[in-house]
């Protein structure tokens, strides 16, 4: 086996391209007078807007605060997905543009979010990476359902 057999790539039928950062909404009080180590509370709201039947608009807002508000982020990101694959109908592609919103826009928000704080002067909290698979499990529409019942 050759360094090249060892890492199979899987085209998805699904490209993303042109993330634009929308805007930042952040302060930071007095950060000096924190002690010790402070909870981060860490929250994401997604849309998804089909443009036609194989282009979809994504947003991710992230909003990111320190317990007792001695800063808070709220960052805007946007991109677009374009369907590959003529055989996907217009329903499984923008459920996928959505299940995907966090996994794809969340590399741009975590380097937004650590340079931004690392440019206030404030400590750096790394947002973790996520595992998608478990990350989609977890957050799929039956799944949801069922806590509704």
């Amino acid at each position: 086996m050759t360094i090249l057999d060892y890492y199979k790539i899987i085209k998805n039928s699904v490209q993303f391209k042109e993330a634009d950062l929308v805007a930042i909404r952040c302060y930071k009080n007095d950060v000096k007078n924190m002690e010790g180590r402070a909870s981060v509370n860490l929250r994401f709201e997604r849309e998804t807007n089909l443009l036609s039947e194989d282009i979809a608009e994504v947003k991710l807002i992230t909003y990111l605060s320190l317990e007792n508000d001695f800063f808070n982020f709220e960052i805007e990101y946007k991109g677009t997905c374009y369907k590959l694959d003529e055989t996907i109908s217009e329903e499984e592609f923008e459920r996928y543009a959505h299940d995907q919103v966090v996994p794809l826009l969340l590399p741009y928000v975590r380097e937004c979010i650590s340079s931004l704080m690392s440019k206030m002067n404030i400590p750096v909290f790394t947002i973790p990476t996520i595992d998608v698979l478990d990350t989609l499990e977890a957050n799929s529409v039956e799944r949801v359902n069922s806590y509704n019942e």
